[in-house]
């Protein structure tokens, strides 16, 4: 398994390409779409999910446009609804656009796993990293 990380968004926020064989997913969606469709065809993966770490404006502000094809689930601790929702008003600030809610959003509990090209990735909630602002 390999991961390229890009750095961007108005808090030079960090979003990472997970893949394996031709599979990807994205850890967190904070960085311009732009530069992570260019890496996603320069490495030529399909993305499969995307997975934020919380939710603040500047890890989740692109998922929506990420996640247009309804394949593609977005997965977030149930926790962190709130947050991203109070948070959404700073990012449309600093971003300088609208902000959308994931269209293909599940949210998750402690201890959940998502299976990823036949890899499991476990879920553990691990409350500190976010709060509101």
């Amino acid at each position: 398994m390999f991961f390229r990380r890009l750095v961007g968004g108005p808090l030079y926020s960090n979003s990472y390409i997970v893949y394996h064989g031709n599979k990807g997913l994205i850890i967190d969606a904070g960085v311009d779409p732009h530069k992570i469709y260019s890496s996603i065809d320069e490495l030529n993966v399909e993305i499969e999910l995307i997975v934020l770490t919380h939710g603040h404006f500047d890890h989740v502000f692109y998922a929506d446009e990420l996640s247009k094809n309804p394949n593609v689930k977005v997965y977030m601790h149930e926790s962190d609804l709130e947050i991203m929702r109070y948070s959404a008003t700073l990012g449309e600030y600093l971003y300088g656009e609208n902000f959308q809610e994931p269209r293909n959003l599940i949210t998750l509990r402690n201890k959940h796993e998502l299976n990823f090209n036949n890899i499991k990735i476990k879920i553990l909630h691990t409350p500190g990293g976010s709060a509101l602002m």
